[in-house]
């Protein structure tokens, strides 16, 4: 049985997830920055925290939800990393915790968790009604400093040439270090752009990131134009082993026609590789922005996403928005090259 965390304990846990293969999406602070209530729930061993998860609980579709804040790609349970040497024993053992971690959790009409690539397989998820749908992302290993760019597509490399051009004769540099409030409402326009809403807008987004910056785990990416106004501007943030792309935002007058946004993916995956980090797309269902990712010649590390909605108003609402989202009723085949 697992036993909840009070609030002073859970730079323990924060410590403990990072330290196992977690990320800083696994961490309480991550859920408290959002505004969010968060519960840590452990299960403790003779040294110390042996595993563990932090939750979020809020309203979704009319129902108590558990749910991941904003810009978190990942959830769920973290566990010591077990003794493989007895294969047996150690899978099993990952099998309870999963099902612990489970059980743990507040109960809820609306579940959603999403196991980071090479996470342990999560049967109890299964067996205990959750739906598992494949998650992707591009990820550029900072063993590849110096060989991604050799990876690049054609495409890709073509207009980075072209916007080191643009950048070059307009005399635009890349900047670190932007206020978020100067450049918040590029990421939330560009988000309802591309049809989808970043919860709480941007008066959460500026508390987050007041929170991320006091930590020394994240940076935002920005090019001005001539007149000193923001064109294009992308966010990261880091953990102990990867820096996390999580939004970018273009000015619509800016968009077409420009490649300025180029330069500072560049710019992060050079500085996360500095820093010794993987660099993370984080991923996109939407096929222009997949096809961007994987222009840059990552690797492809596949996740898993679990879903579980008790309560059946939910399950229907949801269904509704899956059936009308991915096309279902539109009969055609989509093929994006």
């Amino acid at each position: 049985m697992m036993e909840r965390l009070e609030r002073p304990d859970h730079d323990a846990w924060d410590e403990f997830a990072l330290s196992q293969g977690g990320t800083l999406f696994h961490t309480a602070w991550w859920h408290r920055a959002w505004g969010a209530p968060v519960d840590v729930f452990v299960r403790r061993g003779d040294g110390g925290i042996e595993a563990g998860i932090a939750v979020s609980l809020g309203r979704y579709i009319g129902v108590t939800a558990v749910r991941r804040p904003p810009f978190t790609p990942v959830n769920g349970p973290v566990f010591r990393s077990p003794d493989l040497s007895d294969r047996g024993s150690a899978y099993s053992r990952l099998v309870s915790e999963w099902d612990d971690a489970m059980a743990a959790c507040p109960r809820a009409g609306f579940y959603d968790f999403v196991a980071r690539p090479g996470s342990p397989a999560a049967l109890p998820l299964l067996w205990n009604g959750y739906r598992a749908s494949p998650t992707y992302t591009y990820v550029i290993p900072a063993s590849e400093r110096d060989a991604w760019p050799g990876r690049m597509s054609e495409m890709n490399r073509r207009n980075l040439k072209k916007a080191h051009a643009e950048a070059s004769e307009r005399k635009l540099p890349v900047e670190t270090g932007t206020p978020m409030p100067q450049v918040v409402d590029l990421f939330l326009r560009t988000a309802r752009d591309k049809g989808f809403a970043i919860r709480g807008g941007d008066d959460s987004m500026i508390a987050w990131w007041a929170e991320v910056e006091a930590r020394g785990a994240g940076t935002i990416y920005t090019v001005r134009d001539e007149h000193t106004m923001p064109a294009c501007a992308t966010l990261v943030v880091r953990d102990r082993t990867t820096a996390y792309y999580l939004a970018g935002g273009m000015r619509s007058d800016v968009r077409s026609g420009s490649r300025l946004n180029l330069l500072l993916f560049e710019r992060m995956i050079h500085e996360a590789h500095a820093l010794g980090l993987d660099f993370d797309f984080e991923g996109s269902s939407l096929p222009g922005v997949e096809r961007f990712f994987r222009g840059w010649g990552g690797e492809l590390r596949q996740g898993m996403r679990y879903l579980r909605i008790p309560a059946l108003h939910a399950y229907l609402i949801w269904q509704m928005h899956r059936y009308r989202r991915l096309g279902h009723h539109t009969g055609r085949w989509v093929s994006h090259p």
